[in-house]
């Protein structure tokens, strides 16, 4: 087994990854203490493009993937190495590689960047973008929300619309990310109802270590944290959540549910490049895995 002391590059090749790849993927996401179970490791085989390295003996030891988006957008997430081959230059070998197929086809990355992550990207030409904060909820309380009006299920009939309202907060089409987490979750999937039209929705996934909520898209606070408590009314154990830190008021809503904070992460971009995300209705992102 390589030591983490070892500063050489390990023998091995560079490759696209395939969909074969999804159980290395997940021992390499498990290693890390990630959130990914087998479900998520499906969806990013389907829709995102990758690089692994593959050393003999030792199998996948690193990738780097990236989900195209509409236009010339592209969204990175999954890059992973083994710890026992940590500090031996894989993960930037491999963006570099990812960086060229993307830029081979015309398209803009952006990522959330951990803190562990920040230095190599910012050193492959990203920016400094909004911070966001993951929180944790041991155990929620189950808080239905005192008022539940226009609340209700997320159903498929409505996907249609809670697309349209998603791409115009966030700024891209995630048309088929919202359909896969709620066939997944559907009974945390919850949209408000106001005059008729969506002004509001909440959806989620299953992970390895506990639920991810998320995205919160809404019109305002007050909707949002009562599709959030929603949500969490029907979520047996362990929740996490990924919110913008510079609103103090919903913070300390969140922190009020019981959320504690874990830690912080960056929204990168590259060649001056921004989402065009209105992040005065996006409340929670879902994840660092689709942004």
């Amino acid at each position: 087994m390589a030591r983490l002391t070892d500063p050489t590059p390990p023998a091995g090749s560079i490759r696209p990854l395939n969909s074969g790849d999804q159980a290395g993927g997940l021992r390499l996401s498990t290693a890390a203490g990630w959130n990914q179970n087998p479900a998520d490791w499906q969806l990013l085989a389907k829709t995102c493009l990758g690089r692994g390295l593959e050393v003999p003996g030792a199998g996948l030891v690193g990738t780097a993937m990236a989900w195209p988006l509409a236009g010339r957008y592209s969204w990175i997430n999954m890059v992973l190495v083994l710890p026992e081959f940590r500090g031996r230059g894989i993960a930037r070998s491999l963006m570099e590689a990812l960086l060229d197929d993307l830029s081979q086809q015309g398209r803009i990355a952006f990522l959330d960047a951990t803190e562990m992550g920040e230095s190599l990207y910012r050193k492959l030409g990203f920016r400094n973008g909004p911070r966001l904060l993951r929180l944790r909820c041991a155990a929620p309380t189950r808080p239905v929300p005192a008022d539940a009006t226009g609340l209700r299920v997320m159903t498929p009939a409505d996907l249609d619309a809670v697309g349209v309202l998603d791409e115009a907060v966030f700024g891209l089409d995630r048309r088929q990310l919202l359909e896969n987490f709620q066939l997944r979750c559907p009974q945390l999937a919850w949209v408000h109802e106001s005059a008729g039209a969506i002004t509001g929705f909440v959806s989620a996934r299953d992970g390895r270590n506990a639920t991810q909520l998320g995205p919160v898209v809404a019109a305002d606070r007050a909707v949002a944290g009562r599709l959030l408590r929603r949500a969490l009314a029907e979520v047996a154990g362990p929740v996490i959540l990924d919110v913008p830190a510079g609103d103090d008021v919903w913070l300390k809503e969140v922190n009020g549910l019981g959320f504690e904070v874990q830690r912080g992460f960056m929204r990168m971009t590259r060649h001056g490049e921004e989402l065009a995300t209105d992040w005065s209705r996006y409340f929670a992102i879902s994840g660092p895995d689709f942004a």
